[in-house]
């Protein structure tokens, strides 16, 4: 951050942290917001294509969320205003609702399929089928970025995955283990 070239020492200072969140992350969280909002007002087209067949499936499950380099989760934050707003806050027709009711009930077999298989891929990691997997992940390599990804839990109301990752590396390394964990659990959407 102060020579151009990141380190992880770089993300040691709080303050420096704060910093920048004060500085760019509301920014961010709005262009996230503005572009998925932009998307779905702009239906039909390829991407809207894609996310009005996600969207279907919203009354079974929430979609599955991941920031790639995420930061202090400004990316999900904008995700969520924009998910909480379009998606649930959005009237819908009757004739809408049931088509949609129609592709998620498509689909539901397969997400509980995944979600079964996610479950027990953290139940034997971590021993216990006690807590549900999270929808919502920030990997990053700068674990100083923990506590605001768990300010911005905090605020969503919901629990946000944090978890290391090497952007350098491919998904067998073992610092990007939980990303491919994720990954092969099933994400519906990767922000970058």
């Amino acid at each position: 951050m102060r020579t151009g070239a990141q380190t992880l020492a770089d993300f040691e200072d709080e303050h420096a942290l704060w910093g920048y969140v004060n500085a760019v992350g509301s920014k961010r969280a709005f262009n996230v917001c503005e572009t998925f909002a932009w998307l779905w007002a702009h239906m039909p087209g390829p991407m809207s294509a894609a996310l009005t067949q996600m969207f279907a499936r919203r009354p079974r499950r929430q979609l599955r969320v991941a920031s790639l380099g995420g930061g202090p989760a400004s990316c999900l934050l904008g995700w969520a205003v924009f998910e909480r707003l379009a998606i649930s806050g959005g009237d819908s027709s009757s004739a809408a609702a049931a088509a949609a009711d129609a592709d998620a009930d498509a689909d539901a077999d397969a997400d509980a399929a995944t979600d079964a298989a996610a479950a027990a891929a953290t139940d034997a990691d971590a021993g216990s089928s006690a807590m549900p997997l999270p929808r919502l992940h920030v990997f990053d390599y700068a674990p100083g970025w923990a506590p605001l990804v768990q300010r911005t839990a905090d605020a969503l109301g919901e629990p946000i995955c944090f978890a290391g990752c090497e952007l350098t590396q491919g998904l067998g390394h073992p610092t990007n283990g939980a990303l491919h964990a994720a990954s092969t659990s099933g994400l519906d959407i990767l922000l970058l």
